[in-house]
């Protein structure tokens, strides 16, 4: 298994991924969200690392969003039995949507955070190898009933 972080934002990353193979290219991986429509400026995040499942899928994703301001950005991690959302201080009310090749995915009014710390949340995640990254707020994410 080659370590690294296989990244999907494109319709066409489906078959050909972006790789980030060091933590000094996370950097650059958000640049590249930045410079985006605002149809792919949200990315999946598969860590190498980490096991699959039975079914021979991930155990884990992190989202990374982008905002259209530049300034601020939106995470959401799964695995480990659970999801969870990053927690920020926006003052917002109701959702905010972000969009993922073209489809809509709504984070809580409060997750956003600050670019800088998006970024250091997403190179924690290259260096701790999947796991959930410490350096952001979460909050669990409650399935609707």
């Amino acid at each position: 298994m080659s370590s690294g972080i296989r990244v999907y934002y494109r319709h066409e990353h489906h078959d050909n991924p972006v790789m980030v193979h060091a933590s000094a290219e996370v950097d650059a991986l958000i640049d590249a969200l930045l410079a985006e429509t605002v149809d792919n400026r949200t990315a999946a995040l598969y860590h190498q690392d980490r096991p699959r499942t039975a079914a021979d899928t991930p155990d884990h994703e992190l989202l990374v969003a982008v905002g259209p301001d530049s300034a601020t950005g939106a995470l959401r991690y799964s695995g480990d039995g659970g999801s969870w959302y990053s927690r920020g201080t926006s003052g917002r009310t109701g959702a905010v949507l972000y969009y993922y090749a073209g489809s809509d995915n709504e984070f809580p009014a409060d997750a956003e955070l600050p670019l800088d710390v998006v970024r250091a949340t997403v190179a924690e995640f290259f260096t701790n190898q999947g796991r959930r990254p410490t350096v952001a707020e979460w909050q669990r994410d409650i399935p609707p009933e």
